[in-house]
């Protein structure tokens, strides 16, 4: 056992530890919140379903742009304080947002809300280390895993529960509730570490090119379903982002503290399985939103089924992820992520298949087999890149993890919310244009009604369509439930070819982490 641990006596630790998970499951309940009230929040500040991701997006930057910086923080002043701070900052954006009046203050909001959490995650995270030894932390992981699931799985029934009893405004007051709760436990029984020997800097310009290229390249899957791929603004967004991106790899070498540690980028062991964390987190958040619409706004949906489908998919997760985590510690890592993976693939392909009049509990069923699947492959992922960063860096390593994470959250989102949300609005578009035609419309007619880009008709389009003996709320509503079933395939064919990539990556991880730990003493 390292001296670090020698202080500390099992019991100790697990409580302490404990507490720290309270923190953990509060901040995820509270992104989880988001997918069931999203439709609620949309439709009340008259927003787009393109324009939803936005709301998961803003926070995505601000928690990945602030993950990196945080942990380093917390390597110079300690991590109890970054988490305390962190916990302050999340409570009052979370009853900031609760207030918002207009959309943009709720974005803002959300923003405040991502750079709190970026305080907290990659912070507790970097506990394990100083409360396990090595031998124990796959445990440790896969109940890690295990409280982010449970906040997912709660997060996600509650929230449609509350979002249909009350309103959506409901999720933020609970949420900055409970967050006031994890700051008086972790006040009272969560030690101060030690922290690092030689102070280190910050890396203003680093942070400035990242929050650059983060903005700028998660934004191209909205831009593109909502303006175009030729619109000026995705231009600007693209280039935008590939030149920080470029610059911020250029300019990281050069600092003597830079915000990205290039080393580990360039250590495969670490990259690796961190970018099939990314990809997966992508494809599951991309699964989940685009559901969340299918779901809420096919005929009889709700706000409460959202939630009993995300708590289906996290709940697995979290039931698989303390057994997966005792697997981690036995046997061959690279065998359960290839295992985990050939199981989503399939299933993901099985969810294409639903219709409008699948049954709730056959959506529910499938969704299951990808949540156990999903649980079952991440502690082993996090064993061996948590494995591969030194230990005198670890906070760092953890907040550069938690930054590749979270991308893959709003990349998921924005991918899947615009291949659905394009997809969706096409087919229902050719619904209406095809009714219209055999109904006699001219050309004129059909051309307006191919450019409308709305869920309802205009009055002009409503008084054309009733000349020609047509209903138009009931021909725009009819089309649009047609337009997201044919819109299903397109998104879990979309992810099912991810998820191929990655299984392909997946064969050339470590079994073991074994010769990582021997690189790390190299380098420590």
């Amino acid at each position: 056992m390292n001296s670090e641990h020698e202080t500390l006596t099992p019991r100790s630790a697990w409580i302490i530890y404990s507490v720290l998970l309270f923190s953990t499951f509060v901040t995820i309940e509270a992104m989880t919140f988001q997918a069931p009230a999203l439709p609620s929040i949309v439709r009340h500040y008259g927003a787009s379903m393109n324009a939803a991701a936005l709301i998961i997006l803003i926070f995505y930057i601000g928690s990945t742009t602030f993950s990196p910086i945080m942990g380093r923080l917390a390597d110079n002043v300690g991590r109890k304080k970054v988490v305390m701070m962190g916990l302050v900052i999340f409570c009052i954006a979370e009853f900031a947002a609760a207030l918002s009046p207009t959309f943009s203050a709720l974005l803002m909001a959300r923003l405040v809300q991502g750079i709190g959490v970026a305080c907290i995650l990659p912070v507790i995270l970097a506990y394990i280390s100083y409360l396990f030894p090595e031998h124990r932390r796959g445990l440790a992981l896969g109940i890690f895993t295990a409280a982010m699931s449970l906040g997912a799985t709660t997060g996600a029934l509650a929230g449609g529960l509350l979002v249909d009893a009350f309103s959506w405004q409901i999720i933020y007051w609970l949420s900055g509730a409970l967050g006031a709760v994890g700051l008086v436990l972790i006040w009272f029984f969560v030690p101060h570490t030690p922290v690092a020997a030689t102070k280190r800097g910050y890396d203003a310009a680093g942070s400035c090119l990242l929050f650059l290229a983060l903005s700028g390249l998660l934004s191209i899957p909205t831009a593109i379903s909502k303006l175009g791929f030729s619109s000026p603004y995705t231009c600007a967004a693209l280039a935008i982002g590939i030149l920080a991106a470029l610059l911020l790899w250029k300019v990281e070498q050069r600092v003597a503290d830079p915000i990205i540690d290039v080393a580990l980028l360039r250590q495969a062991d670490f990259i690796l399985p961190a970018g099939l964390y990314l990809l997966s987190v992508m494809c599951l958040s991309g699964l989940t939103y685009s559901l969340a619409f299918f779901i809420s706004e096919r005929p009889g949906g709700s706000a409460s089924q959202v939630g009993f489908i995300n708590m289906c998919v996290y709940g697995c997760s979290m039931l698989c992820s303390p057994f997966a985590g005792h697997l981690a510690d036995r046997y061959d890592l690279r065998k359960i992520v290839v295992s985990a993976m050939v199981v989503i693939l399939v299933f993901m392909l099985m969810i294409g298949t639903i219709e409008l009049s699948t049954p709730l509990w056959i959506v529910a069923a499938l969704v299951m087999a990808v949540g156990l699947a999903n649980g079952m492959k991440t502690p082993a992922l996090m064993k061996l890149l948590i494995s591969a960063i030194p230990k005198t860096r670890m906070a760092s390593g953890s907040g550069l993890f938690t930054l590749m994470k979270d991308v893959g959250s709003p990349l998921g989102a924005t991918f899947g919310l615009s291949v659905f949300g394009s997809a969706a609005t096409l087919f229902s578009q050719r619904s209406i244009s095809e009714q219209a035609r055999q109904a006699g419309a001219d050309l004129t007619l059909l051309t307006q009604l191919d450019q409308h880009t709305g869920d309802s008709p205009t009055p002009a389009l409503t008084h054309q369509l009733q000349q020609l003996g047509l209903d138009a709320t009931q021909l725009f509503s009819a089309a649009k439930h047609a337009g997201m079933a044919s819109a299903i395939p397109w998104i879990t064919c979309s992810l099912a070819a991810v998820l191929i990539v990655m299984l392909l990556l997946s064969l050339r991880l470590q079994r073991r982490p074994k010769i990582i730990e021997l690189k790390n003493a190299q380098l420590i």
